[in-house]
């Protein structure tokens, strides 16, 4: 009589098992769904209509570089961290989108941290990097978290943002938004890049 309750009890322990893991995996569709349809919002910070100051900080070889917000063209600035796993995945994307816009936008990828020049060689960053920009410039952005793009209007205002861990619906946005096509974030998903 034992081993048949052993044989039942491993049964429905795998049963069990069985229903906790698609309820699970019921509930990280629903999240992603969910995700997908409320798109990205505004940051708590958000710097939406509010004009900014120029960007002062460093190239990645130490020379000190200062940025006026109020340019003839649109500014992209795409705010990064070297420990941020998502910026890291993001590079090709934003390789693209510099190539993409490149003429009718300024794009400056921008980060508190210094000595980045091993990171724009290892990830071939084709954006000018603008390094050790203090605390105060970046907050004005309503940069808290990376990644962080934002659109400066030739007016020095902030016209548009996107934040956080890039979506196929945030991806899609800021194709149509740049009117370019992005490769998106992992090999499954990469599409070939439209001539420009």
């Amino acid at each position: 009589m034992a081993p048949a309750e052993t044989k039942s009890s491993r049964v429905l322990q795998g049963v069990l098992v069985g229903l906790l893991m698609a309820s699970a995996g019921v509930n990280l569709l629903q999240a992603e769904r969910l995700w997908e349809t409320m798109g990205p919002q505004p940051s708590p910070a958000s710097a939406v209509g509010r004009a900014v100051p120029d960007v002062d900080g460093y190239a990645p070889d130490g020379r000190r570089v200062s940025h006026r917000m109020r340019d003839e063209r649109p500014t992209v600035l795409y705010y990064f961290a070297s420990t941020c796993a998502w910026c890291q995945r993001n590079w090709d994307n934003l390789n693209a989108l510099t190539a993409g816009i490149e003429g009718r936008f300024r794009i400056l990828a921008v980060t508190g941290e210094r000595n980045m020049a091993g990171d724009v060689a290892k990830h071939r960053i084709q954006a000018e990097v603008v390094e050790g920009v203090p605390a105060p410039i970046l907050a004005s952005f309503g940069f808290q978290s990376a990644p962080h793009l934002v659109v400066i209007s030739p007016e020095g205002v902030v016209s548009a943002e996107w934040f956080g861990a890039p979506t196929p619906r945030m991806e899609r946005q800021i194709e149509a938004a740049f009117d370019v096509l992005l490769p998106g974030l992992s090999p499954a998903t990469r599409r070939p890049l439209r001539a420009q």
